[in-house]
């Protein structure tokens, strides 16, 4: 509810801004609403994707230990040979690295300074 006032004010003092003082005057009023709104919206943005990123992260060390618990039961002299566990473990590896992809690709990380200083 608080919203609909909000918005309904931000309205209202542009009209009566706009026909006191004339059309520039509203016209910067309206741009810099809107820009305050763009930033706080990318605010929200940037803290849902670290988030995601943070998720992320947690799942690629799941699988990660996984894999590696997965590796010491084949490494076992009953199990050793096992096809089914050796397709197990590609399976796991290869999820893991689409995980470490994503995880690398939403990072907001500067990596690209990095690849710019060696070239």
């Amino acid at each position: 509810m608080t919203k609909y006032i909000f918005a309904i004010s931000l309205v209202m003092n542009g009209i009566l801004l706009m026909s006191v003082v004339g059309i520039l005057p509203f016209l910067f009023f309206l741009s810099v609403n809107l820009s305050l709104g763009l930033a706080w919206y990318i605010k929200r943005l940037l803290s849902q994707m670290s988030l995601i990123v943070e998720d992320v992260g947690s799942m690629v060390e799941v699988v990660e230990g996984f894999t590696k618990h997965t590796e010491s039961i084949h490494e076992l002299e009953m199990y050793y040979g096992d096809e089914t566990l050796q397709g197990l473990i590609r399976h796991a590896k290869a999820t893991s690295y689409d995980l470490q992809y994503v995880l690398d690709k939403y990072s907001l990380k500067e990596e690209d300074s990095d690849v710019e200083e060696e070239e």
